[in-house]
């Protein structure tokens, strides 16, 4: 009888969270405690005659769960509002993705944005002593962070060039200051699944690509050598191996500032950049991290993840709305999750544009959705051709688990930057092959791996003139 009364109040409780409404949170930055960064004391900056300091805010919003369906990301989030002692700032559209409006495939170009990412900026100028407060109801998605960056601009002739990134305050979900029962990113507590989502906002514009906003520059990456390296072209030809870095620490608090580890380098990213004009296709094996919304069915209970999202994107060198190009650029772990090998690891392949769409439009893909290819033992998600970089994105990966970028070494500048070794996230180190065309179709070969063979174990190293000090 007690087990039955006990029974029907576990349900009933159920019922009574899910009719409420998800919690709202409230977070404030205090723009005096962003300290001199390394870009405010430069030499370069000092022989400008005239600069101006601003700041800039971005909320990031990952993989918004919509109506449940793979394009639901698509779906405007629900806009926080954001004051500046007390007075409240217009938000913009940093980036959010839309199949229907050609101009959102940008996004692909550069290091730009996560395909399943929405983007919310605002600028503010105002003295180091301003408090900003951002606060909004939580939201059905993966992931939120608000970072406020202090940005630098050269004045000339009423140009403003952006010079650079004054260091950054961030905070995670996990972190907000939570009005309501508990914070639903903790894990143990419900989580935005276990309540009535927030209505989403109005469609929002997005902002004049030629606009020199503080917000928009630092969300687009806009200085395009951020993963310009030295070592970008040096790989085994011999056997196709791509090399795999994490963002060093210079790049990461100067030109990126986002998601800072304690060891100074970003443990948001890690990338490669294939030379593909030898390399054509590109398969990219990694096992699969355990993530917040990885199926159809969400945790109502917030949980254990290894990282909260995880994507594989493809980053072209350009483009223009003029020229045919593919409406997809990236895939993440909830559609992954279904074409993972027996052992949890998942492959994706990186082929010219006309291959990906070709093999789009065979399989009859909604625009936004990459094809799969099968081939042979190996079956994952075709993107296009990575001419600028593979991008994999992780949002607040633990440290405790082996495979989060933190865990690599974090080298000082570009100049000193090594790759990977084989082995140094463990099993989730990633592994890029590529090959030409000709092998792939004639001999199922790409690199060192075959279609019908095993996954062989990796032997690149970095020869001995790629070793250089930390």
């Amino acid at each position: 009888m007690l087990l039955l009364a006990w029974a029907v109040f576990l349900v009933q409780y159920a019922v009574f969270v899910a009719s409420e409404m998800v919690p709202t949170y409230h977070q404030l930055f205090q723009l005096s405690d962003l300290k001199p960064s390394p870009i405010d004391n430069s030499r370069s900056l000092r022989k400008k005659k005239t600069f101006m300091k601003t700041y800039a805010l971005t909320v990031r919003f990952y993989q918004n769960w919509g109506g449940g369906s793979l394009s639901g990301y698509q779906e405007p989030v629900s806009n926080p509002k954001v004051y500046v002692d007390g007075a409240e700032l217009p938000l913009t559209v940093g980036f959010r993705y839309n199949a229907s409006d050609i101009r959102t495939y940008s996004g692909g170009a550069g290091p730009g944005f996560d395909q399943y990412a929405q983007y919310l900026n605002a600028d503010l100028r105002r003295n180091d002593g301003a408090v900003l407060e951002v606060t909004g109801p939580f939201q059905n998605v993966s992931y939120i962070s608000a970072t406020v960056y202090k940005t630098l601009f050269a004045v000339n002739n009423e140009t403003m060039q952006f010079f650079g990134i004054g260091n950054q305050l961030e905070a995670f979900d996990y972190e907000f200051k939570v009005d309501g029962p508990s914070n639903p990113y903790i894990m143990g507590n419900p989580s935005v699944f276990s309540y009535d989502p927030p209505p989403p906002s109005l469609p929002q514009p997005l902002p004049d690509p030629e606009s020199v906003s503080a917000a928009r520059k630092i969300t687009t990456f806009q200085n395009s050598d951020i993963f310009s390296l030295p070592l970008q072209m040096q790989y085994s030809a011999s056997i196709g191996s791509v090399p795999v870095y994490r963002l060093d620490k210079f790049t990461s608090q100067v030109i990126l500032a986002d998601d800072i580890a304690a060891d100074g380098c970003t443990r948001a990213y890690l990338f490669a950049e294939p030379n593909t004009t030898e390399l054509q296709i590109l398969i990219l094996r990694i096992k699969l991290p355990s993530t917040f919304i990885d199926d159809n069915t969400p945790d109502s209970t917030f949980g254990d993840y290894q990282t909260r999202y995880f994507s594989v994107s493809a980053h072209r060198s350009n483009f223009t709305v003029d020229k045919h190009t593919i409406s997809y650029w990236g895939v993440n772990a909830r559609m992954m999750k279904p074409l993972a090998d027996a052992d949890g690891y998942v492959y994706v392949f990186f082929t010219p544009d006309s291959f990906s769409q070709d093999l789009a439009t065979k399989q009859g893909c909604a625009p936004g959705i990459p094809p799969i290819l099968s081939w042979g033992r190996y079956s994952g998600y075709v993107l296009g051709s990575p001419s600028y970089s593979i991008i994999i994105r992780y949002r607040a990966p633990q440290k405790a688990w082996n495979g989060s970028p933190e865990n690599a070494v974090c080298y000082s500048s570009p100049r000193t930057l090594m790759p990977l070794h084989p082995g140094e996230l463990a099993e989730f180190t990633p592994e890029i092959y590529g090959g030409s065309l000709e092998a792939f179709t004639e001999k199922g070969q790409i690199g060192p791996i075959y279609n019908k063979q095993p996954w062989p174990s990796n032997s690149f190293r970095p020869s001995r003139n790629l070793r250089r000090q930390r």
